[in-house]
């Protein structure tokens, strides 16, 4: 009752809910969890059973991995729930509006990542839990579908953008609007994305050069990228900075030092075999050499920062959750399954690849 005594307390607690991003989508146990045992990403490092249990699908329900992301993502909704119940007279009355939303969009996609992982999961909407509730089974997949919709709906009357550089980062109109996209999509809603597809038209617009995607130079630009989850070089491991350059970059050329990389796992033959060579994104996003040391397979360039990434675990890089290509392709997809007959789903699709070549 006496943890949260003043407005900025509670900011902190929001920004705690804001800080768990971090840890479920590009933590040490996190970042790979949808990527191993697919046809597209392989670890190299065989000998540690956490990664070859993904990859040859050996695992169990204890696996390390499995067990932060599950820990973690609950981790979030307890701080969302905390800024949601919060008394109405903690904050200002605008104030207190704002956060409960920026809450109820954490809270959305914590959920969606728990569903989509692992089915229906039990729900927790309040930040009191009454002993006798302790053991909640499991909801069904559409009672949590259904409360990440409305908290994601609740936030559409969050502003389009924030004007002060030290906000960018918090959720926006605009990712509600693309997460319900896909939530809906993900859903098997069709209809309900294309609608939040079609409120984005115009809004944001694809770079011409895709390397411009992922540079660090190009943060919360808002051109391209709708919602991108914080990350800042701090100068030493372990504090703000992002683990993606150090652990998608080149393998063998001596760790993090001399812009490498720790290569901890990355891109398949088979995927990069699969781009045609005329395909901008294969020269953009593929190491073949570096170094002086061939790259087989090719390694990622997409996750690379030029400037910091020679510090492990310590890249400027923020982690891109939604942009404007997958809302093209999303849009796409939703025509395509309600057999619309225009040709807005090619016009849609051939945007995202005339831009590849």
């Amino acid at each position: 009752e006496n943890a949260n005594e003043n407005p900025e307390d509670w900011q902190r607690t929001l920004y705690a809910a804001y800080g768990t991003l971090q840890e479920v989508f590009v933590g040490k146990y996190t970042i790979t969890l949808t990527e191993f045992g697919t046809d597209e990403v392989i670890p190299f490092d065989m000998g540690w059973a956490a990664y070859s249990q993904l990859h040859y699908y050996t695992f169990s329900a204890s696996h390390e991995f499995l067990d932060n992301h599950y820990r973690l993502c609950y981790e979030g909704i307890k701080g969302c729930n905390a800024v949601i119940d919060m008394p109405s007279d903690a904050v200002s009355a605008d104030l207190h509006n704002s956060m409960i939303m920026q809450a109820r969009f954490l809270r959305a996609i914590y959920y969606f990542d728990l569903v989509r992982m692992y089915g229906g999961v039990p729900l927790w909407t309040k930040s009191s839990i009454d002993r006798s509730e302790i053991m909640r089974p499991r909801a069904t997949v559409d009672e949590v579908y259904t409360l990440i919709t409305q908290d994601m709906e609740a936030a559409l009357g969050l502003p389009t953008s924030w004007p002060n550089a030290q906000d960018k980062g918090r959720a926006t109109s605009y990712a509600a609007q693309a997460l319900l996209a896909r939530i809906y999509l993900q859903w098997g809603k069709p209809e309900e994305a294309l609608k939040y597809c079609r409120m984005l038209e115009g809004k944001f617009k694809l770079y011409d050069n895709l390397k411009d995607i992922f540079d660090p130079k190009n943060k919360n630009q808002e051109y391209e990228n709708i919602f991108e989850i914080q990350f800042k070089h701090s100068g030493s491991w372990g504090l703000e900075g992002s683990i993606q350059h150090s652990y998608w970059g080149p393998r063998n050329v001596g760790g993090p030092t001399n812009f490498g990389g720790w290569g901890g796992f990355g891109p398949t033959q088979y995927l990069y075999d699969s781009y045609d060579n005329n395909d901008k994104r294969k020269k953009a996003f593929f190491i073949t050499e570096y170094a002086g040391v061939t790259q087989t397979p090719p390694s990622s360039g997409k996750f690379w920062d030029a400037e910091t990434g020679n510090v492990i675990e310590d890249d400027n890089l923020n982690f891109t959750m939604i942009r404007y290509a997958d809302v093209l392709l999303m849009k796409a997809e939703a025509l395509n399954s309600i057999d619309d007959t225009s040709n807005d789903k090619y016009d849609a699709l051939n945007e995202v690849r005339g831009r590849a070549g």
